[in-house]
């Protein structure tokens, strides 16, 4: 019989999330899963009482007098979103709104926090235990076994990094419980103890389905990012300069906290932990040796005074701050061996209270989408620009007045475009049918999303044998010809298939995926928080690049998306938005992501149209559907945008 043993893929560590303070609690609380973990260790120690008697070479007592102590420890390296730091109940860095800098002092509001960590394996050695994970999945633990610490209290937080490695934490802890548990389903049960009466009578449990808290792709501290930086203060003791252009090669942050455990009469447990302040903070440093500032030893008995130090590490332009106040030098000396350079450590004391005092921690919240959005566009438009200007993807892009090729045809690329650096390709620019009395071949908007097929507005369609012009980079016009046509019988939505591939420079869309709603704020019909709104991009029939602002995300039964349009979109964004008007309909809006444009429906109405990320299938069967007429099998579909590597925040219900 084959024997497997747990390796480190088999396995993950989750907790209770970040707002369950308390290990004990009854019912179900929804948990986090701690992100980029390098290590975790938990211990038992039996503190037996014994004693001989007359008579006897023997004990006769030999016997557990308490429950035992479960040691924990657990290593991460620091990875955005910050969740580990409020996990490990340090400072919790999520605790305001999205898109903002939190800063709090360290074990705020978490002094006598307590919380229960659960280590999931499973048994096959080739299983990656977080493969396909995703914040918002409803997950079942069938076939995992876990093994779980109750009633874990903070006892030391150590951060350390050096030249060329990454920083790790980690994180010591000391529990009251501990067990194992095969899970059926999607919960399992918690392992804390009431402390207040020494029993788990009704104690809750754990589930991840829904989970929120949990980075598919986190983004890694790095103390060579450029916005990684060591700030210290020149010792007042003279030798090497640390205030600046030091040769620091290592750093180790250490914080250790002491509690008192008390015991009472009629419970085996410990029934607090009570933190002992101020905790003791310490900070070493190592540098190279460059050379010596002007100082004195003797003095700074009567003159000494605290240093203040930061460490901040970046994630991808996210950063985590540690900020030391008031630390007293402890000691430093200077080593050189042979063939080696010289080197100087010192080592730093400081208190650390929640009142606040010694320490702050800082870092940013979790991103929204609507704040990663307006960051996307704010890297190609600013305030300065207008819409005479920069509005219009075309230069010279006017009305046809009825003849085919008169007008704005083959119109070249405005290169005063505020999105000239966007791909926006696979937005139609021109099309043989036109409308109107003398008729404007500019209206009746298209969007390609595969190399073969356009989707379109049902009320304001092209039809078979239409021609359908697209713009290249470079501004080369290219034409081909609609040959089939379908549309669905209760939505606004049309799909036509061309009569030749596109060209590679002509780069076909993707849509926003299934989920998208879930990433906005929202109330139960589904509008959206006003502060949460995304600003998105869409054309109109003279291709002018307008800003809108999304109200709602497809909600409900409706599957629709509603948009401000005009002088209702906020500043400075009103800059490049106007009202939409008849002529504009199946033209694009979409939601700029990883710098592309990411399509999120074709104009209906001028306040609301389908949201295609909820008729994908839909869609998808359109797209069969002209291939079939053609008798011909493309094999091509909607491709969805994921964003699970954005880490963003995401609400209920998804």
């Amino acid at each position: 019989m084959a024997i497997n043993a747990f390796r480190s893929n088999n396995c993950f560590i989750a907790c209770e999330e970040l707002a369950s303070t308390d290990a004990f609690y009854i019912g179900v609380t929804t948990g986090s899963i701690m992100s980029v973990i390098q290590g975790s260790s938990f211990n038992v120690s039996l503190d037996r009482n014994t004693a001989k008697q007359l008579g006897s070479s023997h004990y006769s007592v030999d016997s557990l007098n308490r429950q035992p102590d479960v040691g924990l420890s657990l290593s991460y390296i620091p990875s955005y979103p910050f969740f580990n730091e409020g996990l490990v109940n340090l400072a919790d860095l999520n605790s305001g709104p999205t898109d903002t800098i939190v800063s709090q002092a360290a074990f705020s509001g978490l002094e006598n926090a307590s919380r229960n960590f659960y280590i999931f394996t499973r048994p096959e050695e080739g299983y990656n235990a977080l493969s396909g994970f995703s914040a918002g999945d409803s997950l079942n633990f069938s076939g995992y076994e876990c093994a779980s610490v109750g009633n874990c209290f903070l006892t030391n937080y150590s951060l350390s990094y050096a030249v060329g490695a990454l920083p790790v934490v980690e994180a010591q802890f000391v529990g009251s419980n501990m067990q194992y548990e095969n899970i059926t389903g999607t919960k399992v049960g918690s392992p804390a103890i009431n402390l207040a009466s020494g029993n788990a009578n009704q104690v809750g449990e754990l589930t991840l389905s829904g989970i929120q808290e949990f980075a598919s792709a986190p983004a890694i501290t790095n103390p060579a990012e450029t916005g990684s930086a060591v700030t210290l203060q020149n010792l007042q003791v003279g030798g090497q300069p640390l205030g600046e252009g030091h040769l620091l090669q290592s750093v180790q942050l250490d914080i250790g906290v002491s509690r008192n455990a008390a015991y009472g009469l009629g419970s085996d447990y410990v029934y607090e932990r009570k933190m002992l302040l101020p905790a003791v903070g310490s900070l070493s440093i190592s540098s190279l040796v460059s050379g010596f500032e002007s100082g004195f030893l003797s003095g700074i008995v009567n003159s000494e005074s605290g240093y203040s130090l930061d460490l901040t590490l970046e994630a991808s332009g996210k950063f985590l701050t540690y900020k030391i106040e008031d630390a007293k030098l402890q000691s430093y000396d200077y080593s050189m061996d042979v063939n080696d350079r010289m080197l100087m450590n010192a080592s730093f004391a400081f208190q650390v209270s929640p009142n606040p005092g010694g320490l702050q921690i800082s870092g940013n919240t979790q991103e929204s989408l609507a704040g990663y959005t307006e960051n996307q566009i704010n890297q190609h438009f600013d305030d300065s620009m207008d819409m005479a200007t920069n509005g219009s993807m075309l230069e010279g892009f006017t009305d046809p007045n009825g003849n085919l090729e008169a007008g704005g045809w083959d119109a070249s690329r405005n290169v005063g475009f505020w999105g000239k650096d966007i791909d926006f390709t696979a937005v139609s620019v021109w099309n043989s049918r036109g409308y109107g009395t003398s008729s404007d071949y500019r209206m009746r908007g298209a969007t390609a999303v595969t190399p073969r097929h356009i989707v379109m507005a049902k009320h304001f369609p092209l039809s078979a044998t239409d021609g359908i012009s697209f713009v290249e980079p470079d501004g080369t016009w290219i034409s081909r010809n609609v040959i089939r046509v379908a549309s669905d019988g209760s939505t606004d939505i049309a799909v036509a298939l061309l009569d030749t591939a596109l060209p590679s420079t002509i780069k076909p869309v993707k849509v926003v995926p299934s989920d998208f709603e879930s990433y906005f704020d929202r109330d139960s019909v589904g509008n959206i928080d006003e502060n949460a709104r995304p600003i998105c991009v869409g054309f109109d029939h003279e291709k002018k690049g307008l800003f809108f602002q999304v109200t709602k995300a497809g909600a409900g039964a409706s599957k629709v998306i509603t948009y401000f349009d005009g002088s209702l979109v906020p500043a400075p964004y009103d800059e490049i938005a106007e009202d939409l008007e008849s002529g504009d309909s199946g033209n694009p809006l979409f939601i700029i992501i990883d710098g592309e444009p990411v399509l999120l429906t074709s104009w209906y109405t001028t306040s609301s149209s389908p949201a295609y990320h909820s008729y994908i299938s839909t869609i998808n069967g359109l797209i069969a559907s002209v291939d079939s007429a053609q008798g011909i099998s493309t094999g091509y579909t909607l491709t969805e945008k994921s964003l699970n590597h954005l880490n963003l925040k995401r609400y209920p219900p998804f």
